[in-house]
């Protein structure tokens, strides 16, 4: 009957075992995390992000002292995108390392996003 058969792929899930609709979703969990792994490990990744970085530390100062209005919203809007880009980051960084998600690093990276967020387009 239709009842067995979902025992007998619970039952191959309980051993280990890939049940007959694939691979286990742990194994694709490992598949998807390994993956970001990779990225997020990448030169290219943490490059990118360091550039992203001086400009989160220096250009809204920058702007302040020699900025107007108009350069004020124009910057604003660049620091949104930024701002969405170290949440993506933090995410990517929790899901990929192991010895990342609410270790020090953590902490850190939260704390400069949300001081980020009052020179964002949301706060402007």
């Amino acid at each position: 009957s239709g009842g067995e058969g979902g025992a007998a792929s619970a039952d191959h899930a309980r051993q280990g075992q890939p049940s007959e609709d694939g691979p286990e979703l742990a194994d694709f969990d490992r598949q998807q995390s390994s993956c970001i792994a990779k990225v997020v490990e990448s030169q290219l990744f943490v490059g990118f992000f360091m550039i992203w970085t001086f400009y989160a530390l220096f250009v809204p100062d920058l702007d302040m002292l020699l900025g107007n209005k108009d350069s004020k919203y124009f910057f604003s809007i660049i620091t949104t995108f930024v701002f969405v880009l170290f949440f993506l980051e933090i995410v990517l960084q929790s899901i990929g390392r192991k010895q990342y998600a609410f270790r020090a690093y953590f902490w850190l990276d939260i704390i400069a996003l949300v001081t980020l967020l009052q020179d964002t387009w949301f706060i402007q």
